[in-house]
């Protein structure tokens, strides 16, 4: 492990074979040695980064209020630090709506982005007005990001929730989104819902590939064939500059 100019604990594997370079923002409570494995496992093609941002494991937190724009600000300076250009943001869960807004903020560093299991933004609102009465519960339990957990990661969900993030330009970047459509036995035909309305908001952008899963939030742990087939096959097809459908 590393510690950067600016104090982000960070790991680095460089693959001398390519010039792609995974950045793995982590989700919610999640740290380097939790992904350690997700690493090691992309590392055997690509180049693979792997850091904590602020207040987890060693890395400095330097702001208590954990915005997005400090987040990316972080992150920013690690790749400058380390020479890393044209990153393949990955990110999980919360993650990947830092990858987002990452993206947003810093096109210039940006190759691609691939999202898990990070629902469109306020997804519940999008399709409230279709859902019974005595489902809207227990979806919107399952889709809210505001679960306390400590006070770093409270501050990252409840500054996120703050942001509409399908306003967001991807900067015609190429967008991977892997979606998790199962909510419970008890909610089963939200999944529809769910791949519909991502649908839609994919299809206002001309450069976003979805995949979905039913296997639960955690696709990467719950479905690692899936998502690395699919991974590997986007960056196959960015780097041969292949066009794509939206949905996979």
């Amino acid at each position: 492990m590393m510690i950067s100019a600016t104090g982000i604990e960070y790991c680095y594997i460089k693959h001398h074979s390519t010039t792609d370079c995974v950045v793995i923002n982590t989700g919610a409570n999640v740290t380097i040695e939790d992904n350690r494995w997700l690493q090691d496992e992309l590392a055997k093609r690509y180049s693979v980064l792997l850091f904590n941002r602020g207040g987890y494991g060693r890395s400095s937190l330097n702001t208590k209020v954990r915005t997005l724009d400090v987040v990316s600000q972080e992150l920013h300076s690690l790749l400058i630090e380390l020479d890393i250009k044209n990153a393949i943001l990955l990110g999980p869960s919360l993650g990947g709506l830092y990858g987002r807004y990452f993206n947003y903020k810093y096109p210039n560093l940006v190759k691609a982005l691939v999202a898990v299991d990070s629902p469109i933004s306020f997804i519940f609102e999008k399709i409230e007005a279709r859902l019974p009465k005595d489902i809207k519960q227990l979806v919107q339990q399952e889709l809210s990001l505001l679960k306390p957990i400590n006070p770093v990661v409270d501050s990252e969900l409840l500054e996120v929730t703050k942001l509409e993030f399908t306003d967001f330009s991807y900067h015609q970047k190429p967008v991977l989104n892997f979606y998790n459509t199962y909510l419970g036995d008890d909610a089963e035909f939200v999944s529809q819902l769910i791949v519909d309305v991502a649908k839609q908001e994919a299809e206002k952008e001309g450069c976003v590939r979805l995949a979905f899963s039913a296997t639960g939030h955690d696709i990467i742990s719950n479905d690692l064939d899936f998502f690395l087939a699919t991974f590997h096959r986007f960056i196959d097809d960015i780097n041969s500059d292949s066009k794509f459908s939206i949905t996979q």
